[in-house]
């Protein structure tokens, strides 16, 4: 039969002044007219050429052929939308002289992460610098099409990839945890009926000597290659479908500090703090009973309403272990929009200084966390330029929280955030996790009267007082960097789990300073 054309697409563009500049490029099938390749362009070249540098570097992920067939993206368009894996071609005066591939990852702090696998520079082309060029563009790609962070895995290379800006890090997934506990084979009768129900026919069957992802099915042997060297890309290590080797190292490299935030529907919180109010405090009952405790609303009585306090915040998803970092930027633009600058969410953002950068010059942070809640004030007040005061949680009451709120002020709370249902939870301090107190929720045994919602605003005039709001019984909203869904439990919950924070997670932060116990930060604005 007659293979149809081969067309190539220009994804990472020159990268100037390295050599000469360089180009990345992704091969696919081209089965239309007009998705060929251009003048200058010669994709099948370059495949062969990338095939056969893959083949002599690692012989036993499949002949060149193999390589070939694993090589051509399935994609057949020129446009900027495509699905990873995905392989990229380094070319430099009409050559192909490198080859890198992106595959999804999975790992719990927030944000999307790729695995750059396959890097590799040919023999002839290695010592001038190209191996940082091809970095740099596989990294710009993975950023354009909406990836957060770049980890890899290698044996012998870990100088070299620490001065292009990466850390050691901890292992990663490249399947998402719902597939971690299956079988290849239950993997792949997965992958075959989803594609025959999306009408594409049955996947076409991997070589038998390569993984589903064009990777060896076991580990080769360092080479040559693995040295690290400052100006030649060493290969990651071999990839695998299921895991990398013991003795592999593990580096990840953040490429974006944040993302934009954007302001949630009134009607939708209000729906959902209705929705959550019952379920928390039926929740909180029944923890209250198995510790032998009494519940300040007995359980013979029936609440018929909710009185409530409620700021409308820009949300912003975290990038990364920065939930800190994501709180403030929150309550940076809320504060700007209440002073109706006509300013989108995110806006203050570009005027303000990069919070990660001033974390890490001062040593709070290595990659977003913060730990310390004087280290978060003190980025609140010279970083963001928020009017800020450190109180006691244990000494929080309702009326505090809710006159807070009354003001258009909000409060910044670290407490240990269930994997699950992020509610608060008791870990010691390895979930912590920073949430903005956005609302209250207060108990209301008086009916509404005909006509009127259950939930009801709390007038701004009115103080309220402790008698019959006890703590126990006062809901608090919190919002968080971790999902949208708000956070709605009890204020002695999140009092009580902030209370037993301790320590951080060893296994990720490791000799961090940690206090974060009976600490929240109080924001009352903007000090101009």
């Amino acid at each position: 039969c007659i293979m149809a054309p081969l067309g190539c697409h220009l994804v990472g563009g020159p990268a100037g002044g390295v050599n000469g500049g360089h180009a990345l490029y992704r091969v696919f099938q081209a089965t239309r007219p007009d998705s060929g390749a251009a003048a200058g362009e010669d994709p099948q070249n370059w495949l062969d050429c990338a095939a056969e540098m893959l083949h002599n570097e690692w012989p036993r992920g499949g002949t060149v052929r193999a390589y070939e067939e694993k090589l051509i993206h399935p994609h057949d368009s020129k446009g900027d939308l495509y699905a990873l894996p995905c392989s990229y071609l380094l070319v430099c005066d009409g050559d192909c002289i490198g080859h890198g591939r992106l595959t999804e990852c999975f790992e719990g702090s927030g944000g999307s992460a790729v695995a750059a696998t396959y890097v590799i520079i040919s023999s002839a082309a290695r010592g001038k610098a190209h191996g940082s060029a091809l970095m740099d563009l596989v990294e710009k790609e993975a950023e354009r099409i909406g990836y957060h962070y770049a980890y890899l895995w290698t044996q012998s290379a870990v100088g070299f990839y620490r001065r292009l800006g990466y850390m050691m890090c901890e292992k990663v997934s490249l399947h998402r945890a719902c597939l971690q506990t299956l079988e290849r084979e239950q993997v792949s009768g997965l992958e075959r009926m989803l594609s025959l129900r999306l009408g594409r026919g049955p996947p076409k069957p991997a070589a038998t000597t390569a993984s589903d992802d064009g990777a060896a099915a076991s580990p080769a042997a360092p080479t040559e290659m693995a040295k690290e060297s400052s100006d030649a890309a060493a290969p990651a290590a071999e990839f695998s479908e299921h895991k990398a080797a013991d003795d592999d190292v593990w580096l990840k490299k953040r490429l974006v500090e944040s993302v934009g935030s954007h302001l949630p529907p009134l009607e939708r919180l209000l729906d959902e703090m209705e929705a959550e109010a019952a379920v928390a405090l039926s929740r909180s009952r029944a923890g209250d009973a198995q510790q032998g405790e009494s519940a300040v609303v007995s359980a013979g009585d029936q609440v018929v309403g909710w009185r409530y306090a409620l700021l409308q915040m820009p949300w912003q998803r975290q990038i990364g272990p920065s939930c800190g970092l994501a709180a403030l930027r929150m309550v940076r633009d809320y504060f700007e929009l209440r002073q109706d600058k006509g300013e989108d969410p995110g806006v203050s953002q570009k005027k303000m200084p990069s919070l990660l950068q001033v974390a890490q010059e001062k040593g709070y942070s290595t990659d977003g966390e913060v730990f310390v809640a004087a280290d978060l004030q003190s980025l609140a007040e010279t970083v963001c330029g928020l009017r800020c005061e450190m109180r006691s949680f244990a000494s929080v009451t309702s009326n505090d929280v809710v006159a807070v709120l009354l003001d258009g002020g909000c409060l910044i709370v670290p407490y240990d955030s269930h994997p699950g249902t992020r509610l608060p939870s008791h870990n010691r301090g390895r979930s912590a996790h920073y949430g903005v107190v956005v609302g209250a929720m207060l108990a209301d045994p008086e009916p509404a009267q005909p006509g009127q919602p259950r939930l009801r605003p709390i007038p701004p005039d009115v103080a309220m007082k402790a008698e019959g709001v006890a703590d126990s019984a006062t809901l608090l909203v919190v919002q968080h960097s971790m999902s949208q869904r708000l956070c709605i439990a009890r204020l002695a919950d999140f009092a009580a789990s902030n209370a037993q924070l301790e320590i951080a997670d060893d296994s990720r932060f490791s000799e961090t300073r940690f206090d974060l116990s009976d600490r929240l930060i109080v924001c009352h604005g903007l000090t101009s």
